[in-house]
């Protein structure tokens, strides 16, 4: 019986296990490619000049010693490659441009990902997350810059109202000094 059980607990563990590494990369590797970030900044250590916008107040710091995957966290919740996200979007791609917008019928959170290479060596990327249901709307536009394959600015925009609640707009916006 022991045996019995111990084989289906090996069985069950590697399935889990291979299931994890099923990775889909049809679009833009969006979650790698900012987890490549965060290494580079949490080695580098910048400071920053990050201004945040709740309201109408308004608060401007030089900052250093971010929590990266925290600051960057809805960049990587932009990323379209998920399991549910497949066929979603139409494509656009080009030399200097890559676009996923989502179709007239999807509902996924993520509306739109852009990302546009310019002829200075620098990369635009953009994005909309944006919820809406009876009780709670979101939306959040996101936009970094990267000049060398490295951030050196980014903003996340957007709002969000609770039933019966004002709209609460936000801004983040910072810049690596």
């Amino acid at each position: 019986m022991r045996q019995t059980i111990l084989l289906f607990s090996l069985i069950f563990l590697q399935s889990c296990q291979s299931q994890e590494t099923t990775k889909i990369s049809l679009y833009f590797d969006m979650k790698g490619y900012i987890a490549n970030q965060i290494n580079l900044l949490n080695i580098s250590k910048p400071k920053v000049s990050k201004t945040v916008t709740v309201g109408d107040k308004i608060e401007t710091k030089v900052i250093s010693g971010i929590d990266w995957a925290k600051e960057l966290e809805f960049f990587v919740e932009s990323d379209l490659n998920k399991p549910a996200f497949v066929g979603s979007y139409d494509i656009v791609e080009n030399d200097s441009l890559k676009s996923y917008q989502l179709k007239s019928s999807g509902k996924n959170l993520v509306k739109y990902l852009i990302i546009k290479q310019k002829l200075d060596g620098k990369e635009e990327i953009s994005a909309q997350i944006s919820e809406r249901n009876y009780l709670y709307e979101s939306e959040k536009n996101l936009q970094a810059v990267f000049k060398d394959k490295k951030l050196k600015s980014y903003q996340i925009e957007g709002f969000q109202k609770v039933i019966l609640g004002e709209k609460k707009p936000f801004k983040i916006a910072g810049e690596i000094l």
